[in-house]
């Protein structure tokens, strides 16, 4: 998504269609999560994980080819990234169901802190293997846009065959699908979300996480170029910098021998890593910049590992996925709020419009983490 976003600035220029790379690729959350989470309760887990790869590998090879070719536009790109985001929604429901297959209940935290931590491992690693490779390997006509893509293509590659490897229990089935329950289904899950005030809370956090933290991402590029002024490699290592604090925060909760309040990882980690963005937005110097986003990531930690944690823990295992499924649908707000900031950075200039939706995002946060009890119990 950084790289896709990088080469949309360069061709447009714009900082508007720069945010809406970001927009799009979240945009199938907020329709697809819920029915992402029905086709995880009815269908072997592994299997749909191997599909989605199998769709990425196809699509990074498009990429490719109209990068190496020269023709690559702006509109390639949004298509390609809506085709992205649509099979990342299904592989996050999808993925963590998965680990909760692997796993005895009582070392689910841990179990998804390692998950954590190799997703925010690719966060950290990929923006800057992308950035690097524009500028020491470039490939294909113009800009030499093609490289990111060749690597993505290996990639899925590489991932397609470990997952082949993998031998799980033979879950899915908890729902039936067929063309008439679908919708029961999925409104079975939203019925059991209502009535849960834990699951509620859990999902509050995450729709304010999601409105004022993450929306940042794709004007990565946008910050790198005009407010800080340097290349595509320290650009693509100050893309990392959340993934660097994430990978070494989510290490230290997988290590922990006994996690007794959950909650408290999750909203003030949300905290910590708003407060730290708001830094951020007022900072001039690369050296804050990404020591600061670091420090985000460490919060970002809390964040993602416990998430998934308390939700499965709230439910039981027939609805895990449906639930899952509202929470991928709840990070749907996400696009919304990128083409809100996106368009707000376009009038103020990003810092402003990123400084203001961190600031709101603390004092949201801190209010709804107060009512939040039953939440804070888990």
């Amino acid at each position: 998504m950084i790289m896709s976003a990088y080469v949309v600035l360069q061709l447009t220029d714009s900082t508007f269609q720069t945010s809406l790379v970001g927009a799009v690729f979240f945009g199938p959350m907020l329709l697809g999560g819920v029915i992402s989470g029905v086709i995880a309760d009815g269908f072997n887990r592994r299997n749909i994980l191997l599909t989605g790869h199998v769709v990425n590998l196809i699509l990074a090879i498009v990429a490719s080819v109209l990068a190496l070719t020269g023709v690559i536009a702006a509109w390639h790109i949004f298509l390609m990234t809506l085709a992205f985001g649509s099979m990342h929604t299904l592989d996050q429901v999808t993925r963590r169901g998965l680990v909760s297959d692997l796993v005895a209940r009582e070392h689910l935290p841990n179990a998804l802190a390692l998950e954590t931590m190799v997703q925010m491992g690719s966060v950290m690693i990929g923006p800057f293997i992308g950035g690097a490779l524009v500028d020491f390997l470039p490939i294909g006509k113009g800009e030499g846009f093609a490289s990111p893509y060749l690597a993505v293509v290996g990639l899925y590659i590489a991932g397609s065959l470990l997952l082949l490897r993998v031998t799980a229990p033979r879950r899915g089935g908890a729902v039936h699908i067929a063309s008439g329950n679908v919708l029961q289904a999925a409104a079975e899950g939203f019925r059991v979300a209502a009535h849960n005030p834990a699951i509620i809370g859990t999902l509050g956090i995450t729709l304010l996480a999601n409105m004022f933290f993450f929306t940042y991402i794709p004007l990565i590029p946008v910050f790198a170029e005009k407010v800080l002024d340097v290349s595509p490699t320290l650009m693509g290592l100050l893309a990392g910098a959340h993934g660097v604090g994430a990978f070494m925060g989510a290490g230290f909760i997988a290590l922990r021998s006994r996690i007794d309040k959950k909650s408290g990882y999750y909203y003030k980690g949300t905290l910590m890593a708003l407060g730290c963005l708001f830094i951020f937005s007022l900072s001039q110097s690369y050296a804050l910049s990404f020591a600061v986003l670091v420090m985000a990531g460490t919060g970002i930690a809390g964040f993602a590992t416990m998430q998934p944690v308390l939700i499965i823990l709230s439910a039981d295992d027939a609805t895990r996925g449906r639930l899952l499924g509202i929470v991928s649908m709840t990070i749907g707000i996400l696009p919304l709020a990128m083409v809100l900031v996106g368009g707000m950075a376009e009038l103020f200039g990003p810092a402003k419009a990123v400084g203001i939706s961190a600031g709101v995002g603390v004092v949201l946060t801190a209010i709804l983490s107060f009512y939040a009890k039953e939440m804070r119990k888990l």
